[in-house]
């Protein structure tokens, strides 16, 4: 059984969020989310995070009080996950509609077109597969500069140089793609040392722009199985995080709707 506290909850006062569970989680349509990014962009006050919450980010955050706190500490949460769907009408929640990370970059790309970027994570080799894709399919996007950082087991706070690089580069949305949970503490341990406008954790979509991996078929989508779908493309990656923690989470929420009923 994943162990669970709403000690740590920290309420959001940009989009409305809910209490899964110790979990905050906006509840809000991706048009929404969107329109107060746009928003927090245009105005330029302070720095903002974003990240997903699925069943891997869900679990980790359930069992790691650090990580809790930094995943509470993002002020949009979306729900990137149809499971993560079926646990908040478990527990008696209005469901707002589920965004892939990618589906949410993609809008985000298009939906604000003066926005300028920064690409920060991943490898080399997949940053040079992303430049290619963005250049081919977003021609006029004003980039700020692709970053693949040293790699490290966890996250730290970066150097003052990182981070004046980071800073003088100008850009509104800084993506990061470190995966979970590294690229949340990442924006948790540094985003008071930031000026751009928007921190976007994205985990995997770089390296699903980057056509490294691809998105599964619309009905496994729809039915909850795109984990499967990945665990395919990548199986020794990523078979004892999706069997353990799928595992757990599928316990927590039978017993969540054994209660409910």
């Amino acid at each position: 059984m994943i162990a669970v506290s709403v000690r740590d909850y920290i309420i959001n006062p940009l989009l409305s969020k809910e209490n899964l569970l110790g979990v905050g989680v906006t509840m809000a349509a991706p048009e929404a989310m969107v329109a107060e990014i746009a928003r927090l962009i245009m105005e330029r006050r302070g720095v903002h995070t974003v990240a997903a919450v699925n069943v891997h980010t869900f679990s980790e955050a359930s069992r790691n009080e650090l990580y809790r706190a930094a995943l509470n500490d993002a002020d949009i949460a979306f729900v990137d996950g149809v499971p993560i769907r079926w646990l908040l009408r478990a527990c008696g929640l209005e469901a707002p509609p589920r965004i892939h990370g990618a589906d949410l970059t993609r809008i985000l790309l298009e939906g604000i077109p003066k926005s300028r970027h920064f690409f920060f994570g991943s490898t080399e080799e997949t940053l040079g597969l992303l430049r290619s894709f963005l250049t081919e399919k977003y021609p006029g996007l004003d980039v700020a500069g692709y970053l693949s950082p040293p790699f490290r087991k966890s996250a730290e706070r970066e150097s003052a140089e990182m981070i004046e690089s980071l800073n003088s580069s100008g850009a509104d949305i800084l993506w990061i793609a470190l995966g979970a949970p590294k690229q949340e503490l990442w924006a948790h341990l540094n985003r008071n040392q930031l000026n751009i406008p928007i921190v976007a954790c994205v985990g995997a979509v770089f390296e699903i722009f980057a056509g490294r991996f691809s998105r599964a078929p619309r009905w496994l989508q729809r039915v909850g199985l795109e984990w499967a779908w990945r665990l395919v493309q990548d199986p020794w990656r990523l078979w004892r995080r999706y069997f353990a923690t799928n595992g757990r989470f599928l316990v927590l929420l039978g017993s969540r709707w054994l209660r409910r009923r």
